[in-house]
């Protein structure tokens, strides 16, 4: 399995906060055990920050003087529309907001590095939105708040972000939401995005040209609007969607893994060299350079919409790479005979984690205890 140097990078900061899926976290420990750049790397990173800077969310962001995208666009990304979606991925993979602050320092790598791996905002504690002139606006006030950016009013209430009027803005913003939380943004044609936890999505204030174009890395729902003349886009790792108006979900928290379920409508789903057309009922599932059509249950599927994840049959070691994600707390295995027992039931966001261990434990041989913010099973 070979990987870009930036995903390994990301990997390793995923390692090191302790959200890492275990065949990454494998696949990471052989290639530092057998490659010494890759070890001196990881060495580097280890020493960059202190774990204080996970525990806290990173707030240390809300005090940087951020570049203006505009900028780092124009220096770095000049690229063809098939590395488009490359590109416009790993901004909304969060490390081009690491990449501003080393353009800020300018610096050597180990200074760079410092910043992209202490600039993870989804650990982060807020709903961030960055502006492509660089301001940052937290939207995590659950109350009415409005924000006056240039000619533009944005509006933030119960967890959903519209605007209106012009924007003297442009280029891409990254709205950004944490683990354990979810958020929903109104776009200017009408498309309604829902984000699920540890999502990123970035995005134009006004579409322009031929195309609407966005890029999401997590997952999201989309609600979008019909426009025969200007296809919908939506840029996925590894590929992209194409869609007039229609109703879908995307995946794509798993390392190499991308999944496009339709509930309305219809869409091209394009994945590498793969090209697949689904219809209502469908989900495209792309996995190891392959594209695979498959039915989709609903309730499973987008139970994560009013805060449920439904475990069917799922291993100890599925439902470690989703607890995470949704309640912002490390998990640690300690006994790994355990990792393959199965659980059926389900999880609720906003209920304490506890509920669902207990029901957990009460059902299987695993036990648990919670020590320092982490759970550990045995």
């Amino acid at each position: 399995m070979n990987k870009h140097p930036d995903d390994i990078l990301t990997l390793m900061v995923e390692k090191l906060s302790g959200y890492i899926n275990p065949e990454d976290d494998v696949w990471l420990e052989n290639l530092i055990a057998t490659n010494a750049e890759a070890r001196e790397k990881w060495v580097a990173v280890q020493q960059s920050f202190t774990k204080e800077d996970i525990n806290d969310g990173n707030l240390k962001l809300d005090n940087i003087q951020w570049a203006d995208t505009n900028t780092i666009t124009r220096r770095n990304i000049h690229v063809s529309r098939r590395r488009f979606s490359i590109a416009a991925a790993w901004i909304a993979a969060v490390l081009l907001i690491g990449a501003a602050a080393f353009l800020i320092t300018g610096r050597n790598s180990d200074k760079g590095l410092r910043h992209t791996i202490a600039m993870n905002p989804l650990l982060g504690k807020s709903i961030r939105l960055r502006l492509a002139n660089g301001q940052v606006i937290s939207l995590s006030n659950a109350n009415d708040t409005t924000y006056s950016v240039g000619g533009m009013q944005l509006t933030g209430n119960n967890k959903v972000l519209s605007y209106t009027g012009s924007s003297p803005i442009t280029g891409l913003n990254v709205l950004t939401v944490p683990i354990g939380m979810d958020y929903n943004i109104h776009l200017s044609d009408g498309s309604v995005v829902y984000l699920n936890s540890a999502t990123v999505l970035s995005f134009p204030m006004k579409f322009t040209g031929n195309t609407r174009e966005i890029t999401i890395n997590g997952e999201a729902y989309l609600e979008v609007a019909k426009d025969a003349t200007h296809p919908f886009i939506v840029n996925l790792p590894h590929g992209s969607v194409q869609v007039l108006g229609t109703e879908f979900n995307v995946n794509s928290y798993d390392s190499g893994v991308v999944k496009v379920a339709l509930v309305q409508g219809s869409v091209n789903m394009q994945m590498d060299n793969h090209t697949l057309h689904l219809t209502p009922g469908k989900e495209g599932v792309y996995k190891n350079n392959n594209l695979v059509v498959k039915p989709f249950d609903e309730q499973t599927t987008l139970g994560w919409r009013q805060g449920i994840y439904y475990f069917d049959n799922a291993t100890l070691r599925q439902i470690v790479e989703v607890l995470p994600r949704w309640f912002g707390m490390q998990v640690q295995m300690d006994n790994e005979a355990k990792a393959s027992e199965h659980f059926t039931g389900r999880v609720y966001r906003n209920q304490p984690i506890t509920d669902f261990l207990d029901n957990l434990k009460s059902t299987t041989t695993v036990d648990y205890f919670i020590r320092d913010s982490v759970v550990h099973f045995r």
